[in-house]
């Protein structure tokens, strides 16, 4: 029987082989996106700077620090941490992975040296649109809120193609007022390293140019035109949540490029004539941070390195820390973390003082702490908790302010607030074991930091409502994801934007809303008292006949209901809204126009106002779907709806008091001594 000649099928397979092999595009190679920025698929490059790092680059390289060396020197974590063994070794990552680039740096740190690998991988996997440029200004809140709508803005630049940024600047609080969010613009120095923030892009992704402010970027012109766009616009959300995040985040960048060039919304950016792009206020928490794998989830937050200034401050306060636990009795210096969150802007759902100092004392009990360190706004329930640990767990309670001298008394009196707690900040990721509250951003970002230390780049997500990490606790409500403010745990940043989609299962109807807390229409003190004074609490027919005011008042402030109210307005609390909506939809069903607010209408209010007209859209698709009313009446009632405007009053009651707060015809109950201070 002749040999079968195998040669030539083996040259083939071998052939195919080599091919397919040298087919495979590098891993660590990614091409310079196309000069057609709209296709989803980029060609060759276009900069030779770009094409020099496309070609065969080296694998991720070793992290090194973006400050200079003096700066450097102090980022080591033996400042944050007492000198010993067994507290060194819980701040290192897991041996079998520090051998993967940027993993032996403790990321938990809030002085870590970045790790820019992840970020110049996702630029160079960026198609990029030349002339787009993001102002990432529109924030407001404390260090967790900042953060997180910074990083959120920039994520969402990257993924747009943005190859400019202006340097982000801060909204300044109220010191006065906590609750009041939006008084002055910051510099970005206000919190944060603004040399380490440009270092960290110069290095990493210089295909974006940082301009100081909008009137440093070419040809925007003295007034440029600014287009203020929400995220969620671009994505097709099945949800009817106001809050849902955005589950299309890998599809915004192709979307918003789409919308980009329809001339319908302005014209196509150019180098020339750039397109300027801020985000409507209220995007926090909406990039589901998963989607982007574990190395750029646990470096991006890098970007944002604090001012040095509170590092500095922040390490001393830790180091006395340190020493008086040592002091105490504690070998290694140990002691428990705590955020005690009372102040007076903090929402009335959330686990008031019993509920917190109480989970904190038994935490305290239960892992045998003899001191703590406890950081709080609130001077007068911070003594009170300081004896209720003495007395009920025996336990010594400090802060900073009996930590510091009189120098850096001096130096921390200088600081604001919020910079105050910047402080507070460092000294938390430097405990042994830290107890927060949910839904605090701050206790939520002290808990996600700490929890780096676990695996460093490979971090798992948290286990939320669990001691899961052996970190941290977080004391709060963890049955419901809306309510209880799960989302924040995700890094999914709240935009508060609803588009709900309903499907009637017999007539398979959709109803869209797209009414976001941006765009509800206010109304003035002056303009509803002018229209309460003008209708009155009655009016009456041609026969003299008595009818209803045709303005309806939704007041949904909860324990801070006091000092007052106006006239005819319903009092539904926020924290029970779910449970009473039925009966408001019922009460508001006539009205042609609804006003809601709350204490300064600025989150209770609004978010009421979009529940509100969340539920009565519902309402009319299902009464449609089930058709419990006849065409008449179901035309009626679509009509009065389509003719009801809802508003929420500006400035809350703060504001409406103070300027009719002792006119009685427009305010009932009202004690004006509770207000002299407010």
């Amino acid at each position: 029987m002749p040999r079968r000649n195998i040669f030539l099928p083996t040259l083939c397979i071998v052939l195919l082989v080599a091919v397919w092999t040298f087919r495979l595009p590098n891993a660590s190679s990614y091409p310079y996106p196309s000069k057609d920025w709209f296709e989803s698929k980029s060609s060759s490059s276009s900069s030779s700077s770009s094409s020099s790092s496309s070609s065969s680059p080296p694998p991720p390289p070793p992290v090194e620090p973006l400050s200079s060396p003096s700066s450097s020197s102090t980022s080591s974590s033996s400042a944050l941490h007492p000198p010993s063994p067994q507290t060194q070794q819980s701040s290192s990552p897991p041996a079998h992975l520090s051998s993967n680039p940027g993993n032996d740096v403790d990321l938990s740190q809030p002085d870590a040296p970045f790790v820019g690998w992840p970020l110049k991988r996702l630029c160079d996997e960026t198609i990029w649109v030349e002339g787009l440029v993001y102002i990432c200004d529109n924030n407001s809140g404390g260090i967790g809120n900042i953060r997180n709508y910074i990083q959120t803005c920039i994520r969402y630049a990257l993924e747009a193609g943005a190859t400019g940024l202006t340097i982000p600047r801060i909204r300044k609080r109220n010191e006065k007022d906590l609750a009041d969010l939006f008084t002055d613009f910051l510099p970005f120095s206000y919190m944060f390293d603004e040399q380490h923030f440009r270092d960290a892009f110069n290095k990493n992704c210089p295909q974006i140019t940082l301009y100081d402010n909008v009137a440093d970027i070419p040809g925007a012109g003295k007034s440029p035109k600014i287009s203020n766009i929400t995220p969620k616009d671009f994505g097709n959300r099945e949800s009817c949540d106001p809050w849902d995040q955005n589950r299309h985040t890998d599809r915004f960048g192709q979307t918003f490029r789409r919308w980009l060039k329809n001339e319908k919304h302005g014209h196509a950016p150019t180098k020339e004539h750039p397109r300027l792009v801020r985000f409507n206020w209220g995007v926090l928490f909406d990039w589901q941070i998963y989607r982007d794998g574990p190395e750029l989830a646990a470096t991006f937050g890098g970007i944002l390195k604090l001012n040095d200034k509170f590092l500095q401050l922040g390490k001393k306060t830790l180091e006395k820390m340190h020493a008086f636990a040592r002091a105490d009795g504690s070998k290694d210096g140990a002691f428990l973390g705590i955020h005690l969150r009372t102040e007076s802007d903090a929402l009335g759902f959330w686990p008031h003082y019993d509920s917190q100092s109480e989970a904190y004392m038994n935490e305290a009990k239960k892992r045998g702490y003899q001191t703590a360190y406890l950081a709080t706004g609130n001077q007068t329930e911070a003594e009170k908790f300081m004896d209720a640990a003495i007395e009920m767990a025996q336990m010594k309670v400090v802060t900073k302010i009996d930590l510091l001298s009189d120098n850096e008394l001096d130096e921390l009196d200088e600081l604001s607030w919020d910079q105050q707690g910047l402080i507070d900040y460092v000294v938390l990721l430097g405990s042994e074991f830290f107890v927060g509250v949910q839904p605090s951003s701050f206790s939520v970002h002290v808990a996600m930091k700490r929890h780096l230390k676990t695996s460093g780049l490979y971090t798992r997500p948290y286990k939320v409502g669990t001691e899961g990490d052996g970190l941290s606790y977080i004391v709060g409500k963890f049955d419901k994801y809306w309510a209880n403010w799960l989302f924040l745990w995700d890094e999914a940043r709240e935009q508060r934007h609803h588009i709900c989609i309903i499907h009637s299962k017999e007539s398979n109807s959709i109803v869209m809303s797209l009414i976001t807390l941006s765009n509800l229409e206010r109304i003035t003190a002056a303009r509803l008292a002018e229209r309460l004074l003008a209708t009155d609490v009655t009016n009456t027919t041609a026969s003299g006949q008595a009818v209803e005011n045709s303005i309806a008042i939704v007041d949904v402030r909860d324990d801070d209901y006091i000092g007052g109210h106006i006239r005819t307005s319903l009092h539904f609390p926020s924290r029970s809204l779910e449970a009473t909506m039925p009966t408001l939809l019922r009460k508001l069903a006539d009205k042609e126009t609804v006003v809601f607010h709350c204490a300064l209408s600025q989150q209770r209010g609004p978010s009421a106002a979009l529940r509100y007209l969340r539920a009565r859209e519902a309402d009319a698709t299902t009464t449609q779907a089930n058709g419990k009313e006849n065409g008449s009446e179901e035309k009626k009632k679509k009509k009065q709806q389509q003719q009801q405007k809802v508003y929420v009053l500006d400035r809350g009651f703060t504001g409406w008091q103070e300027v009719y707060g002792t006119d009685e015809r427009l305010t009932e109950g009202y004690r004006k001594e509770l207000w002299e201070d407010y």
